[in-house]
């Protein structure tokens, strides 16, 4: 696919001779929401409850975006969840935090407009509604920073029971992680599934899980139980049911149409007709990121290269191609390009998938993150987006050799990447041949195969006794450093497409939790792996290696 401003003019004659449309290829709305994911079935919730008309058009046969495959979690300070659990916080604390994360791409604009409506927005999304989102114990990512919170801005969508979605249970898009053929595992459920036997409460719950399971699958193609950003679709799209909203799957925007200076609507590809949709009201464009166009990623990456992602298979920046058409900019006055966390690539014959690391693996001791100099380059338990911009600042994408190091015992309690702890993986021999993981006998010999200096491995293993050597943990600038920034098209303070020919620049605008790694044991083991830009999404690929 070739960069926006290189497209040629989608093939929208093709739906209807000379460009015109027939009139039964028109129609009428109020807004036309492009996009199904978080943000455009938001939208258009927001509006339908406004009383307007509107229709949602999705690309995909289902609705998700990458929505559907993350935790779906938002943030949001000052909550009418946080001020009933009685969170001692203020807006204006909560805009000290940004300020200090984000440096020189700090926006006040917006962020004052998004922390002083965050709240009552959230409240106008639930009012009447099949929305609903519950307080979460997250903390912010670097809650030590000035202005950071250890919880209560978090919050999480409420679970689901897809069963009473009926046939529109099908529409809903699939996480990135399924056990067992299809059942959902929530993160507040990972502990009991993981290691049930010890504890009566745990081992009812997850046979309580399975038995219902069973049950679905007589009926449905998955497991019904819905949480994350699975459930937040579901209820958006059952809400959307009630306020009589249009949804069209499988119905890509291939061109947007202007009249007198403004956007009208679009012209919309459905059962292979070109139906022109004219919106009077407005038009939102809510199609995801770039995550999946090998130029743009190029283009807009800057110095965060990667080539793989965790975002839905159709994001490829077709929103950003149909906005820049018509003149709009691209924000690239960002530090960073998407969201990172570490994953690792499981082959198998002729496909591969993409497996994220989590808290329980490579944030717990006895892992070791070691670069190309042999050196530990991060702190493992950080949040997922340092761990993989110090990946960046050490030496990707010129050199890959990045490694998770841990032992055959750690594996066995704590698991790591595709390998479930004891006794989901009985043994690690498939996956040595599958070569998802090295081991080694001895130091030497892992360093052998990871293709680092076996000597230089070797000390650097012997200073992990104790405290580690300063200089096997880089200094990281977290000060200035975008977490939650993409680029996009670029906002003003008015909703508009701006046209870049008359536009200047709008606006110019844990703590480190010291860790001893454990003296490994011989036995090592190393799993490949890449590091991953969740929002765009992009990954970094690079090898991860397991202790």
């Amino acid at each position: 696919m070739n960069a926006p401003n290189d497209r040629a003019k989608p093939d929208t004659i093709a739906f209807a001779s000379k460009g015109e449309t027939r009139a039964d290829q028109d129609w009428e709305t109020d807004v036309l929401v492009i996009g199904s994911g978080a943000a455009g079935l938001s939208a258009a919730l927001y509006a339908a409850k406004a009383g307007l008309r509107v229709i949602v058009c999705e690309k995909s046969p289902r609705l998700d975006g990458t929505t559907a495959l993350s935790n779906g979690m938002i943030w949001v300070p000052c909550s009418a969840q946080a001020r009933a659990a009685k969170i001692d916080d203020t807006i204006a604390n909560a805009r000290t935090y940004p300020q200090h994360e984000l440096g020189v791409h700090y926006r006040a604009q917006f962020i004052d407009a998004y922390l002083e409506d965050g709240p009552a927005a959230l409240t106008a999304l639930e009012n009447g509604t099949s929305v609903k989102f519950t307080l979460a114990t997250t903390p912010d990512y670097h809650s030590s920073q000035l202005g950071g919170a250890d919880k209560g801005r978090a919050l999480s969508p409420a679970p689901y029971d897809g069963r009473l979605l009926g046939k529109d249970f099908d529409l809903i898009g699939d996480p990135i992680r399924l056990v067992i053929g299809g059942m959902m595992i929530s993160s507040s459920e990972v502990r009991s599934f993981l290691n049930p036997l010890p504890s009566v409460a745990s081992l009812k719950h997850v046979l309580t899980r399975l038995s219902r399971y069973a049950r679905d699958r007589l009926s449905f193609r998955r497991g019904t139980e819905l949480s994350g950003g699975n459930a937040l679709i579901a209820r958006l799209l059952v809400s959307l049911r009630e306020y009589g909203v249009e949804i069209w799957p499988s119905s890509p925007a291939v061109e947007l149409t202007k009249e007198g200076g403004r956007v009208t609507g679009a012209i919309i590809k459905r059962i292979n007709v070109g139906i022109r949709v004219r919106a009077s009201r407005g038009v939102v464009l809510a199609t995801g990121g770039f995550a999946r166009n090998a130029q743009l990623r190029t283009h807009l990456g800057g110095a965060h290269q990667h080539d793989v992602t965790l975002a839905h298979a159709d994001v490829n920046g077709d929103g950003i191609g149909l906005a820049t058409m018509l003149g709009a900019a691209i924000d690239k006055d960002v530090a960073s390009a998407g969201f990172w966390t570490p994953v690792s690539i499981l082959k198998r014959g002729s496909g591969s998938q993409v497996v994220p690391y989590a808290w329980l693996d490579r944030g717990r001791p006895g892992v070791s993150a070691v670069g190309p100099n042999v050196r530990r380059f991060v702190n493992e338990s950080n949040s997922y987006h340092d761990i993989c911009l110090a990946m960046f600042e050490n030496g990707y994408p010129a050199d890959k050799r990045f490694y998770f190091i841990c032992d055959h015992q750690f594996v066995r309690l704590r698991g790591m990447g595709h390998l479930l702890p004891w006794p989901w993986t009985l043994s690690i021999g498939k996956y040595l041949r599958l070569g998802y993981v090295k081991a080694g006998e001895t130091i030497s010999e892992l360093a052998e195969q990871l293709g680092l200096d076996p000597l230089c491995f070797k000390r650097r293993s012997r200073n992990t006794t104790g405290t580690l050597p300063k200089d096997g943990i880089p200094s990281l600038s977290v000060g200035n450093r975008v977490l939650i920034a993409r680029s996009a098209i670029r906002p003003s303070e008015k909703i508009q497409i701006l046209d870049q020919s008359k536009t200047d620049r709008l606006l110019r605008c844990r703590s480190l939790r010291q860790r001893l790694a454990r003296r490994p044991d011989w036995r090592r083991i190393v799993t490949e792996t890449s590091w991953m830009n969740k929002a765009t999404q992009s990954r970094v690929f690079m090898l991860a290696a397991m202790t």
